[in-house]
């Protein structure tokens, strides 16, 4: 099988559970999706459309934030209608409709607080700050043809001289995992191999933690741990074959409030664990499964 283009995310998929890697990747079974999916995407089109707009030539601090929420809330009206009919196909209740608009806004007001007050640490007039402290690029795609990897890097920043990588999360944990750690030197790996210079930094928008951000330096440590977890995942994923990615049975395969959208190729739905001839009849070819047969 010839080599996959990988991402950050790919990658974090296997490490967390190689049945789920098969299943996404290399089956290619389609999933229904789920509201943190959605609320995600609404809320990174809500901060990538905000530094396009054009704020009136009286905006100063002091009227600053009602007029920045003002553009981030209507921002959010639109790219929330947009997906009503993703949200009609996985089952919404109004309830969780509601529950999720107002997990966004309170996302997207945060952010908006704490990004004024870097603003006002500028000691900048108010259209300088906002210019100095304004993205370079959005949602830069980035591919490293040597090492079979590629991803969109949420935010590149340069700030006197110096480039900062930033990506947004909406998740509750705020803390570098290794699961981020390994998208952060990915990132900075694919920025080297394009620009043909290290960045200087590299950290997440935890958006829903009032400190804001977490940022660390990118370290040759940093590339090369990016550059052995790439190459021994490639060794991990060459066959084709469901047998050679095992299942990882933990917490995350069923919760109290969801599952897995693979849970019932993997189980029963009495918690039994299926065998994989009886996964195999259900939802994937035969070439998956059967090396012995696929020839």
């Amino acid at each position: 099988m010839a080599r996959r283009v990988e991402s950050p995310s790919s990658i974090n998929t296997y490490n967390q559970c190689p049945r789920k890697y098969f299943y996404t990747y290399i089956a290619k079974i389609p999933t229904k999706g789920n509201v943190h999916t959605i609320k995600g995407n609404v809320v990174h089109s809500v901060l990538e459309d905000f530094f396009e707009h054009k704020f009136p030539e009286d905006t100063d601090f002091s009227n600053a934030e009602p007029r920045f929420k003002e553009v981030l809330f209507s921002l959010f009206a639109n790219f929330w209608k947009e997906k009503n009919i993703e949200m009609h196909k996985i089952g919404l209740s109004d309830t969780e409709k509601a529950l999720g608009i107002d997990d966004c806004v309170n996302m997207i007001y945060l952010w908006a607080e704490l990004y004024l007050k870097k603003m006002k640490n500028t000691s900048l007039p108010f259209k300088d700050a906002f210019k100095s402290l304004a993205p370079a690029h959005k949602e830069k795609y980035f591919k490293a043809e040597g090492h079979s990897v590629h991803g969109f890097i949420d935010v590149i920043e340069e700030r006197e001289g110096k480039v900062r990588l930033m990506d947004y999360k909406t998740s509750s944990s705020s803390y570098l995992s290794d699961e981020y750690l390994l998208q952060l030197g990915i990132y900075a790996l694919l920025y080297k191999e394009n620009v043909n210079s290290v960045p200087h930094e590299v950290g997440i928008y935890f958006l829903k933690d009032e400190d804001g951000e977490k940022v660390l330096k990118v370290t040759e440590g940093l590339l090369e741990s990016a550059r052995r977890q790439i190459h021994a995942h490639h060794g991990k994923t060459v066959s084709g074959h469901m047998s050679n990615y095992p299942k990882n049975v933990t917490y995350l395969c069923k919760w109290s409030t969801g599952q897995c959208d693979f849970y019932n190729h993997c189980f029963k739905s009495a918690g039994v664990e299926r065998s994989d001839d009886e996964i195999v009849h259900n939802s994937l070819p035969n070439y998956m499964v059967n090396p012995q047969k696929s020839s």
